[in-house]
């Protein structure tokens, strides 16, 4: 509101005080929850290379000039911070691209949007794995170190490419008898699944069946 008013009257929001003291009192509080958040980290068990995901801070909720400052300002604190990190305890963080890791599962790998059912909530169509959705996420930010630079550099497109590639050869077999390869068991998710392109998938088998096909044309489709 002070950003539209002095814009109205020719002026640049920096040059209103009030303006001015709220900016700053963000960024006051911004430094001193950052900095109690990482002590704490440090305080209970002092990690020897924590994985942080890569954001930007952007809200659809805030304006565009909000959203900059928080940007600029939140982020440039967060690497301050985890610099002074490096410096006093050795302790050094790794960033990952955070793309999707809400909605695949850390247990099979099968990404869907439909597995996060709501904020604190994921459940695996694909194997049944029910977790809270920040654990699962976390999960998956933590494997993400050991592909290179953390996805950093991918786009979005690029990362679903490889989740699904990944999936696919992974093999994963459902792990329930009323999944998806078992006899009368429902849809596959992935027939409706965008990520997956709605190509019908290979059969997987479940866990309950262990015989190998003797058909050479079903044996294809469980080896492709």
């Amino acid at each position: 509101m002070i950003a539209a008013s002095q814009q109205r009257a020719g002026r640049k929001p920096r040059d209103s005080k009030r303006y001015r003291d709220l900016v700053d009192d963000m960024c006051g509080f911004l430094r001193t929850e950052i900095g109690r958040v990482l002590n704490k980290l440090v305080a209970g068990g002092k990690p020897a290379g924590p994985v942080l995901k890569r954001l930007d801070f952007r809200h659809s909720d805030l304006s565009r000039r909000l959203n900059a400052i928080l940007r600029n300002c939140g982020r440039s604190i967060i690497k301050a911070r985890l610099a002074d990190m490096k410096d006093r305890h050795g302790i050094t963080s790794t960033e990952v691209n955070p793309a999707y890791s809400s909605q695949t599962c850390s247990c099979c790998g099968y990404g869907d949007k439909r597995n996060r059912r709501d904020q604190s909530t994921f459940k695996c169509l694909w194997c049944g794995k029910t977790m809270h959705a920040d654990l699962n996420a976390a999960a998956n930010i933590e494997v993400r170190r050991a592909h290179p630079n953390g996805w950093l550099f991918q786009s979005k497109a690029a990362v679903l490419a490889d989740l699904v590639r990944g999936f696919g050869e992974r093999r994963v077999r459902a792990l329930r008898s009323n999944r998806s390869g078992s006899r009368g068991a429902p849809a596959d998710p992935r027939l409706a699944n965008p990520y997956f392109g709605r190509v019908k998938p290979v059969m997987v088998r479940s866990i309950g069946s262990r015989k190998v096909p003797k058909s050479p044309k079903t044996r294809a489709l469980v080896a492709a």
